[in-house]
């Protein structure tokens, strides 16, 4: 590779997509829909009988999460790639739920304060609604808290 982590040809970009793979090639040619040794026989330098379809392309990116293939082509079009982070978000149905509960816990002190519940009873309310929101809160806390960005799509 060249100073940057660009490959210096088409090849080395697919050859080392392909072997650096976590799961083996086996895994990846199933995931790409090839057999292991089409797959094989297309990553091997010496074997000029095999060729890895361009339409496979776009899977074995997105299988791998490898981007070597494609900073090269960007690199020989004389582009600068920049990947635009995702900002992540925390999923809509627990948020939805963690305010519902802070709203019922709020309308157990409304209707304490108006004479409609004991204390006990709106202590209990309250117990059990905050319980219940700071276990969400924790969740939506904790799905948010590693990284603003996500890794991949």
């Amino acid at each position: 590779m060249r100073k940057g982590g660009i490959p210096n040809t088409f090849e080395d970009a697919i050859n080392g997509t392909v072997r650096d793979y976590e799961g083996g090639v086996p895994a990846l040619a199933e995931a790409i829909g090839y057999s292991p040794s089409m797959l094989y026989r297309a990553t091997n330098p010496g074997d000029g009988g095999a060729r890895l379809d361009a339409l496979r392309l776009p899977a074995l990116i997105r299988e791998t999460k490898d981007d070597r293939i494609v900073r090269y082509l960007a690199h020989l079009r004389g582009y600068l790639l920049v990947k635009v982070p995702r900002v992540r978000r925390a999923k809509e149905d627990e948020v939805a739920e963690l305010q519902r509960h802070q709203a019922e816990a709020i309308q157990a002190l409304v209707g304490y304060f108006a004479g409609q519940h004991g204390q006990a009873e709106t202590i209990e309310a309250l117990r059990q609604e905050m319980e219940a929101a700071a276990g969400l809160a924790k969740a939506v806390e904790a799905y948010n808290r590693p990284s603003l960005f996500e890794d991949e799509p």
